[in-house]
């Protein structure tokens, strides 16, 4: 009787959890309907909301028409074009037509001309070889027998970077990611898939990469091609590759300050390069967050300890330091811009593209992003198209983006006066690669 008794209290239990299932089912949208409700909810927003925080994205993308609504709406700031994108076209003049059509689809509402961006180091990272040629790594390039006899580093990667120059502002490129400024390791890091320092490196020696990549930066901005140094605080010394996780940086300020720092610093007083951050957490200045996500490392120290007034552009969100911590690339994107980054960088996913942006919103119409950091970051923004734009215009180069017109309040772009410089070199070092890695499709 008790046995009788308990089976059917249990099939009646069983019962109701198997309807309360059905129910929650029937009434809780799934992650593709939720996904649809956050892209509704982004492209109805107001404009004037949607593109004061969507100007600080930069997307990759696989087809146009996963970026046709926002740039329709002026919502993004820039597109990155990557290999999975270059190798549609047999030559650059296919790619070149999809750059200008991607423009011309944000021209009509946006606050300033589409930052169109590659990574073009050379050597292992060539996202746009094929079409184009691939370039030699600048390692190798120091370090090739016709430098050593003639003694003319400078010379050579001068020449070498405007060539480079203008084959991408030739396409529409307005920013490169390169060059790498991290030191070179001495040995290999461990289960490393995708940094591999080693072979992108300019050298292990501070003085050569800042002579070089000051020589590179010079040339490649005078051509109207913003450059790019990378990876801040630099990955040398960082045990893991943030491609696949987090890791910690504990080597302390000052000890950077001699060594890995120099090269961004000696770069930077020359010329007006971006600066991305990377994602390593820099135990020293803050040991809760990424420096790409961090307020104490993006403005105290390169804001207020550097005086840094250019670029801050975040490494690529898609990597495992980021999207695998808690609150994903959402959570993450909104500490960024508080941080004072100008540009959060997604250079894979288009799905995401909408998940990351309503995040954005919703802590933009709550207040919990600061207006006034992003209006900070705005005039820095404005102040960067300008120099590209004079330096296109200075170098008689086709295809210059059009001043940007005040939109929705915004103001328009501020004169700067922007200038650059070049420095002598010294005597050069040889560096040598031997390894073959593929790396994959993410910002290197």
């Amino acid at each position: 009787m008790n046995i009788h008794f308990y089976k059917c209290a249990l099939r009646s239990t069983l019962t109701g959890i198997m309807a309360l299932a059905l129910l929650a089912m029937a009434t809780v949208p799934s992650f593709a309907m939720s996904a649809k409700a956050k892209r509704d909810y982004v492209l109805n927003a107001p404009q004037e909301e949607l593109q004061a925080i969507g100007q600080h994205f930069m997307f990759g993308y696989h087809a146009i028409w996963q970026l046709r609504p926002l740039l329709e709406r002026g919502a993004l700031g820039g597109i990155f074009v990557t290999d999975h994108n270059a190798k549609l076209f047999k030559t650059p003049e296919g790619l070149r037509k999809e750059i200008a059509e991607l423009r011309e689809i944000a021209k009509q509402n946006q606050a300033r001309p589409l930052w169109i961006a590659v990574d073009q180091e050379g050597g292992l990272v060539s996202r746009l070889s094929p079409p184009l040629p691939k370039p030699i790594s600048l390692q190798n390039l120091i370090g090739s027998p016709a430098v050593g006899l003639s003694g003319s580093r400078d010379t050579t990667v001068q020449s070498f970077a405007i060539a480079k120059a203008k084959a991408l502002a030739d396409l529409g490129v307005t920013i490169n990611f390169a060059p790498v400024v991290d030191l070179r390791p001495y040995r290999r890091l461990k289960r490393d898939r995708y940094t591999v320092l080693r072979r992108r490196a300019i050298s292990s020696s501070a003085d050569t990469i800042g002579e070089v990549a000051t020589d590179y930066c010079a040339a490649l901005i005078s051509n109207g091609v913003l450059c790019t140094l990378k990876h801040f605080p630099g990955l040398a010394q960082v045990p893991a590759d943030t491609h696949l996780r987090g890791a910690k940086l504990t080597t302390k300020p000052d000890a950077l300050a001699k060594a890995d720092w120099r090269p961004f610093r000696q770069v930077l007083s020359q010329t007006d390069a971006a600066i991305m951050v990377g994602h390593p957490v820099l135990t020293a200045v803050d040991p809760k967050h990424p420096v790409s996500t961090s307020k104490a490392a993006i403005t105290d120290v390169l804001r207020n300890d550097w005086g840094f007034e250019g670029l801050v552009i975040t490494d690529d969100f898609y990597m495992g330091a980021i999207r695998k911590r808690r609150g994903g690339m959402g959570k993450a994107a909104i500490d960024a811009l508080n941080a004072g980054a100008d540009i959060v960088l997604i250079s894979r996913d288009a799905s995401e593209l909408y998940p990351v942006i309503y995040d954005v919103l919703k802590a933009y119409q709550s207040g919990k992003i600061d207006k006034e950091i992003l209006a900070n970051s705005r005039a820095r923004l404005n102040k960067a198209t300008e120099l590209v734009i004079d330096a296109r215009t200075t170098a008689l180069i086709p295809g210059i983006p059009s001043p940007p017109q005040p939109t929705h309040g915004q103001p328009s772009i501020p004169s700067t006066g922007a200038t650059t410089k070049i420095v002598a070199p010294a005597p050069r070092e040889v560096t040598r690669s031997r390894r073959d890695v593929n790396l994959r499709q993410t910002v290197e």
